[in-house]
């Protein structure tokens, strides 16, 4: 996979703050990034990472998914499929102050259809 891309991956994951996502790819990536990168990308790549820190320390403490954004047309889809994992929806819903049950709340709309 060329190194843009990946990056590119990351950034669409850092705009839905699907920010456990972007940890999973910078474990991934990084090495590949780091070897194969020229001086722009791998500048581009160090922005992201200093970008992202707040809202990694954030999660370790409030749980991964905590600053999901439950509302992004494509995290409900990813939701939908199983491929953002319950765990994660349940730790946004908790941060912004919301329950959950057995189901998820109408506050979630876009979550209604959402398989338990």
């Amino acid at each position: 996979m060329a190194i843009g891309v990946m990056i590119d991956a990351m950034e669409y994951a850092e705009e839905r703050t699907n920010y456990s996502n972007v940890a999973a790819m910078i474990e991934f990536y990084e090495m590949s990034i780091r070897a194969r990168g020229d001086v722009a990308s791998i500048n581009r790549y160090d922005a992201l990472l200093r970008r992202i820190a707040p809202a990694l320390e954030y999660e370790k403490t409030f749980g991964a998914g905590s600053l999901l954004n439950l509302e992004d047309p494509d995290n409900a889809a990813l939701i939908r499929a199983g491929i953002i994992k319950h765990h994660k929806v349940e730790a946004a819903l908790r941060h912004r102050g919301r329950t959950c049950a057995l189901g998820f709340t109408k506050e979630a709309s876009a979550l209604d259809s959402v398989p338990g």
